[in-house]
């Protein structure tokens, strides 16, 4: 629920601001496996879906943080606001394109740097980047495409700058590790780290992560 969310994110050492909604549930996922035994998550926004921009806005204005960590279970309307108003701060934005929605495809812009999974990036681009194409069709400057066990590719204005292959282990549960990807990411960048690197980082450290089973009951370097 809600209240551990929140202990475990103090016991980590995560200072939270929090909106707390009467009515809604704390945004959750389920995770399940397909026939071959691949991972697909079921997500249940919640609250998330409530945020509202206003308090935020206020916070920025106060204290303007180095980077902004986003995604797609909150609305539009609250998205859009944030990330004009960090854009107008200089701020570093960092978008989770999922789930992938359509009607959210022009919020795309406003971003620094958009990381999706495979599914999401042809539901972007029309193409499987399975393929590892050296141009894909995004439009954007940045877009990051986080492949499993395939690895992760950079693409700088449609062009394919890195390609990052995936330690080899022995995955226990994949469940989670895009967002533990995103958080090391963010960490890295919000420190100043050039963004390779901080995919070099963020790669092997999601590695670890779908070895452990129980997460965050096990100890994580």
């Amino acid at each position: 629920d809600g209240r551990e969310a929140e202990r475990t994110m103090a016991s980590l050492g995560v200072q939270t601001l929090l909106q707390i909604s009467p009515k809604l549930p704390t945004g959750t996922s389920v995770a399940l496996l397909d026939a071959p035994g691949e991972n697909v998550g079921v997500i249940v926004p919640g609250a998330n879906a409530a945020l509202s921009a206003a308090p935020l806005e206020a916070l920025l204005a106060r204290s303007p943080p180095s980077l902004l960590v986003c995604q797609w279970e909150t609305q539009y309307e609250t998205l859009q606001a944030l990330l004009i108003r960090t854009r107008a701060a200089g701020v570093v934005t960092l978008m989770n394109a999922a789930p992938w929605q359509e009607a959210y495809r022009d919020l795309l812009p406003l971003a620094d740097h958009v990381v999706v999974n495979a599914i999401e990036a042809q539901g972007w681009s029309g193409t499987d980047t399975q393929a590892r194409r050296p141009t894909l069709p995004f439009g954007h400057g940045s877009v990051v495409v986080t492949l499993g066990a395939g690895g992760v590719l950079h693409y700088r204005q449609d062009q394919l700058t890195l390609d990052l292959p995936a330690p080899r282990v022995q995955a226990r549960s994949t469940h989670g590790a895009g967002d533990h990807f995103i958080g090391v990411l963010a960490a890295h960048l919000a420190q100043g780290t050039a963004l390779p690197v901080a995919l070099e980082h963020a790669t092997r450290s999601a590695a670890g992560f779908v070895q452990l089973l129980h997460k965050h009951q096990e100890p994580f370097p």
